[in-house]
C-alpha cells in the first residue's frame, strides 16, 4: 500500500512539471489510466473547464499565492489521493482511513484515534529548481479535515505544520499551514475503489 501511495505521489509531481495546458494535462491523465489501470471518471475530465479551486489559506504567517489550480483526487482502497497544483505549486495530501465515507472525515500527522493519518506535502518547483530540500514541505503535525467531497465539490480544511528536509527535527522552523480549500467540480480517478460508496 505504502508503494502505491508514493507511486500517485510521483504521479502528481510528474505530471504538475511542465504542463503548461489543460489539453496537455488530460493526455497525461489518459496515459496514466492505460498504464497504471486507474479508472478515470470521464464525466469529471469533461467538466474540466469549469473546474474552479479556492485556496483560502495561511502559509508561514502569509496568503497562500494566489493563481489558478487544478485539482485532482485519486481514491483507491482506504486512501485518497488529492493533488492540487499548477506549474509553480502543488498541494498534496494523502490521506488514509478505513472509512472513507465519513463526514467530517478527519486525519492527523500521527494516527489518531479513528485510526486515521494524513500526509501534507507544499512543493515549490521554482525553489526546487535551485535547492530541492529548501523547495519541498512535509507535514510534522496537525490535521486534515474533509468536510464535504461530492463529484461537484470538494472542501477541505487544514490546520498543519510542514518543514523542509533539513528542519524536521526542529520544531521552531516549521512553517503552519492552515485554512480552507474549496474546489467545484474536481477531477476524479479511481483504482480498485468504487467513487459512488465514498462520495457525499
Amino acid at each position: 500500500m505504502k508503494k502505491i501511495v508514493l507511486n500517485l505521489l510521483l504521479c502528481g509531481v510528474v505530471m504538475s512539471c511542465g504542463i503548461k495546458d489543460k489539453a496537455t494535462e488530460s493526455l497525461a491523465e489518459n496515459f496514466i489510466e492505460k498504464a497504471t489501470g486507474m479508472e478515470m471518471d470521464i464525466e469529471s475530465i469533461a467538466n474540466i473547464e469549469d473546474q474552479k479551486t479556492d485556496m483560502d489559506l495561511s502559509w508561514d504567517g502569509r496568503d497562500f499565492p494566489e493563481a489558478e489550480y487544478m485539482t485532482s483526487i485519486t481514491a483507491i482502497p482506504d486512501v485518497l489521493n488529492i493533488i492540487i497544483r499548477n506549474d509553480e505549486l502543488a498541494l498534496l495530501v494523502n490521506l488514509s482511513s478505513k472509512d472513507l465515507k465519513t463526514r467530517p472525515l478527519i486525519a492527523s500527522a500521527k494516527t489518531n484515534s479513528e485510526g486515521n493519518t494524513v500526509m501534507v506535502s507544499v512543493q515549490d518547483y521554482v525553489t526546487m529548481e535551485k535547492d530541492y530540500n529548501k523547495g519541498t514541505f512535509m507535514n510534522q503535525d496537525g490535521e486534515v479535515r474533509i468536510t464535504e467531497l461530492s463529484k461537484d465539490r470538494l472542501t477541505l480544511e487544514l490546520d498543519v505544520k510542514l518543514a523542509n528536509p533539513t528542519q524536521s527535527e526542529n520544531p521552531e522552523s516549521w512553517k503552519t499551514l492552515k485554512g480552507k480549500i474549496t474546489c467545484t467540480k474536481p477531477m476524479f480517478n479511481s483504482m480498485g475503489q468504487n467513487l459512488e460508496s465514498i462520495l457525499d
